[in-house]
This record gives C-alpha cells, structure tokens and sequence, in this order.
C-alpha cells in the first residue's frame, strides 16, 4: 500500500511501486511513501483519530462545519483541514476526506514547533485500520 501526497490532498494509491518517487500518470508530482504493514500500538494520538473515526465518519459536509466551524484556508471541496493547538509547540491538523460531501476519511498530522512529526491514517477494512508515518 501506498500513500500519494496531492497538492496536499491525500488518496490511495493502488499501484506498486518500490521508488521514493515517481510521476504517475497524472499531471502532478506525486510522492510515494511506503507504509510499513506491522501491528501499531494505539498512543493517545491514534485514539484521539479512532474518537473521531467513529464520532465523525460517514457524516455530512454540513455536520463537520456545523461543528468544527470554518475551516482553513487551504481547504477545499474534498478535503477539510483544521488545527488544533495545545501545549505551546505542539499543533495537530486534522483532514477530513470528503466524498459525496460525506466524510469518507479522516487523517491526522502531529506537528513539533511547527514542523511535521508525523503522521495518523485511517483505513477502513484493512489490518491494521490506523497507520503511523513518521515524517
């Protein structure tokens, strides 16, 4: 499995790649990172993802803005970015992937004085179901 950065926009990539990073078939630079398949075990930082897994998946556009309020200006019709602060020079970004304006994916970044430590992905119907990248 394989994980595209898109214009910071996040999709699967179903292709099997070895290299660091390639050009695929579309326009865009696309970087390949390889997602290790190993049990991880759950920090406060994936149950803190699992909480809003289950509180927020499968919810519509209108929900998420509703309750999170506005969300960041590198936002846009498929992808929901917001920030959440705490402790001075710790930050989280929390997307919400949104398909059909239904929340289709969640992914969370840890940032450490305001660069990206790592990062939380869900994968609904995989084993494991949250994957850790440590940027």
């Amino acid at each position: 499995m394989h994980i595209i950065f898109l214009y910071n926009r996040l999709i699967s990539c179903t292709r099997n790649r070895n290299a660091q990073s390639k050009k695929c078939g579309c326009t865009a630079f696309i970087l390949h990172l390889r997602v290790p398949n190993y049990p991880i075990k759950m920090d406060k930082q994936i149950k803190k993802l699992k909480d809003l897994v289950d509180k927020y998946l499968h919810r519509s556009r209108e929900d998420i803005l509703e309750e999170w309020g506005k969300p960041l200006k590198n936002s846009d019709n498929e992808v929901l970015f917001y920030k959440q602060h705490h402790w001075g020079i710790f930050k989280d970004e929390i997307a919400f992937a949104l398909e059909e304006n239904r929340v289709a994916d969640i992914m969370m970044t840890q940032y450490i004085c305001g660069k990206e430590y790592k990062s939380i992905f869900y994968y609904e119907g995989y084993s494991p179901e949250y994957k850790v990248i440590y940027l």
